[in-house]
């Protein structure tokens, strides 16, 4: 290359420096390209024709069919690996609750917008609310009040079952619903 260039591009030094720098620089990209499709096995030369149909040569058929063993023993590795991945990260997780359509559960306070002067002695979950449908199997559509003003399709992690004890009242409550909003006490 660097022959050719001083050959050709006589009197143009300023841009026969150029191009060999850029000469060089090309170059050496190609050969780490090269380097490492060789290293991860990709994009090497066809050597055989695609199918193996295509040849009558018992070689070549049996390198399509040693190849396609080692491609269906990989992807069977893999597939396991990826289920003892799952199986493993499965252990750590809880069950994902299911709520019924009328089910009464509680909302974590956690993202919602609270208007109160110190939110570390805050209630931590308000409700109870009625689940009205299951959007998906993590995201229920609860019934709020109207002066809540907030999307009504949570997520389970922010939702609890009630669960009835010997002081439950007999209706549902409202309790939380003055949080959202302002609230000011007078002391006496």
């Amino acid at each position: 290359m660097e022959t050719f260039l001083l050959s050709e591009q006589e009197g143009h030094e300023r841009q026969r420096a150029q191009l060999l720098t850029r000469a060089s620089v090309a170059e050496k990209q190609v050969l780490e390209l090269q380097y490492v499709d060789k290293y991860l096995g990709r994009n090497q030369p066809a050597v055989a024709p695609l199918h193996p149909s295509q040849t009558e040569a018992p070689a070549v058929d049996e390198w399509f069919r040693h190849a396609e063993e080692i491609w269906n023993a990989a992807h069977t590795r893999l597939q396991r690996a990826v289920r003892r991945h799952k199986e493993q990260a499965d252990i750590h997780r809880s069950k994902v609750p299911v709520f019924s359509p009328g089910d009464r559960v509680w909302h974590s306070t956690r993202n919602l917008p609270l208007r109160l002067p110190c939110r570390k002695l805050s209630l931590r979950f308000v409700g109870p609310f009625k689940a009205l449908r299951r959007v998906n199997e993590v995201t229920y559509h609860l019934q709020l009040p109207a002066d809540y003003r907030i999307n009504p399709t949570f997520h389970v992690s922010l939702l609890r079952p009630v669960v009835p004890g010997p002081l439950a009242e007999a209706g549902p409550s409202d309790a939380g619903a003055g949080f959202l909003r302002w609230t000011s006490w007078t002391l006496r």
